[in-house]
């Protein structure tokens, strides 16, 4: 069993340690020896002394071996994967000690190495990780010390390397569940909330990722939780920094146009509240402690949802493209969030569509023909529903209209793969719109564009996909001029 149910709780100061590589103690005894070393040197040069001020030179430098130990400094690294399709977080943590003890420290040095490059034996990890969490427990230690958690991680990254794929999910889905269940019953202290918040969140995402590989979605509700939970602490903390002076919208062109510091400058003035402005304006912005994390919590959701709440989806990810616009930072990248947005759009537009197609089925039945307070209210609905769709389809062009101006020359001379997808698949979803809207000129147009980049781009999957609209597109033209 990985936890307890002991309600004690610290101050989150260090994460995961990790060996540095090398064929010595990997846990950070690089202090001592570089002593020693020195030690050494100068015990060499000292040939003239007696034999006795020898054994007392000795007996020195064990002493101050044994000092170093105490005070040495340790490099700790946490390293787990979030985003959509994966990627590697590290945070590093210089402690002034080592955050274990010598029983832990000494199972873990093994695991570490035996994991390494100079092993690639994580079966063998798997059992000295393992063998450290018991000494933990023996220890006494809390379950929510970071150490702990720390440890388990490297547990489920072993269940990882070793393809263990059930096991993985178990030991993820038990850390985040207990991180949760603190979190929400207030077992938390007021300093480690934050940490613990990222963590959470962090390893909830990975399990969703995990499991949508399979199209098991069991655990995306519990993503959403987690959501709500970091939203509510952002909102106790800092809920001035998104809040408009007169509480209205923002318009989603104007976040897209923040390209530099004095357009956000601009914005802030106008929209924003003079805290807010105080905020912004400082020079070193330090933002909620699981900003990062939550925002690519909220995009993986998004994208998840797209199809069936493409409403949601369009909410999470303004709201992401506005952080990351007014911070100036991206833990995922914008092209893909915009080009997000823009397809959330699109199937908000297909949505509406069907209602469309619902309302004038429903008009046709003989019950409803003959009530004229019906068929009035009906074509209410249907008038709605069809300016719904038309704005949809509208924000959904222009924005990939802003992608593709704001992208593709960049993606010219550009080796990023994402920046190069980001612009065909937004070239091949404005030929897929100018289909829809029967505007066969523009759909050409564009197709053949997404086509040339894709092959320049080596996309065979997006080829297939522009190749299989135009084949739609040439059949359409045949019927009409046959018609």
């Amino acid at each position: 069993m990985l936890f307890s149910t002991a309600k004690r709780s610290i101050s989150l100061k260090c994460l995961t340690p990790k060996l540095l590589r090398g064929v010595s103690l990997q846990i950070g005894f690089t202090t001592s020896r570089l002593f020693s070393s020195s030690i050494q040197y100068q015990t060499e040069n000292l040939n003239h002394f007696q034999n006795q001020q020898q054994l007392e030179d000795e007996k020195f430098i064990q002493f101050q071996k044994a000092q170093a130990r105490k005070k040495k400094w340790t490099t700790i690294i946490l390293s787990t994967v979030t985003g959509i399709v994966g990627s590697s977080i590290i945070l590093y943590l210089w402690q002034p000690w080592n955050p274990f003890s010598t029983e832990v420290s000494r199972p873990l040095r093994k695991a570490l190495w035996a994991e390494s490059d100079k092993e690639d034996d994580y079966m063998k990890a798997l059992k000295y990780y393992q063998e450290a969490l018991k000494k933990c427990k023996e220890e006494g230690m809390d379950d929510l010390d970071p150490r702990y958690t720390g440890i388990v991680l490297k547990v489920a990254q072993m269940y990882e390397k070793l393809e263990m794929f059930d096991k993985e999910v178990d030991v993820y889905t038990k850390l985040s569940d207990f991180l949760f269940g603190k979190l929400i019953n207030g077992e938390v202290e007021e300093e480690a909330i934050d940490r613990n918040i990222q963590r959470d969140l962090q390893v909830m995402t990975r399990v969703v990722e995990l499991l949508n590989r399979d199209n098991d979605q069991r655990y995306v509700p519990e993503l959403w939780d987690r959501m709500r939970f970091a939203e509510s602490r952002i909102n106790e903390k800092w809920g001035f920094l998104m809040k408009s002076k007169d509480e209205s919208q923002f318009d989603v062109f104007e976040v897209l146009n923040l390209n530099d510091w004095s357009s956000r400058k601009t914005f802030i003035q106008k929209h924003l509240t003079d805290k807010a402005h105080e905020f912004w304006n400082q020079w070193f912005i330090e933002l909620p402690y699981f900003m990062e994390d939550l925002i690519a919590a909220k995009d993986l959701y998004a994208t998840l949802m797209i199809s069936r709440r493409p409403e949601l989806s369009i909410s999470l990810l303004q709201s992401n493209i506005l952080w990351m616009k007014l911070a100036d930072r991206q833990p995922i990248f914008l092209g893909t969030e915009i080009q997000n947005l823009a397809t959330a759009y699109y199937y908000k537009n297909q949505n509406h569509q069907l209602n469309i197609n619902r309302l004038n089925n429903r008009m046709t039945q003989k019950e409803i023909l003959e009530n004229e307070d019906e068929i009035t209210s009906l074509k209410a609905l249907l008038k709605s529903e069809e300016q719904n769709r038309y704005e949809s389809l509208r924000m959904s062009e222009l924005i990939y209209l802003s992608i593709v101006n704001s992208f593709e020359e960049k993606a010219q001379t550009s080796s990023d793969m994402k920046l190069q997808s980001v612009v065909a698949m937004s070239l091949y979803s404005l030929g897929a719109i100018y289909y829809d809207k029967k505007d066969y000129s523009n759909c050409t147009k564009f197709l053949a564009s997404a086509r040339e980049k894709a092959l320049d781009y080596a996309m065979v999957q997006v080829v297939d996909k522009i190749d299989n609209l135009v084949f739609s597109l040439e059949k359409k033209l045949s019927e009409e001029n046959n018609s």
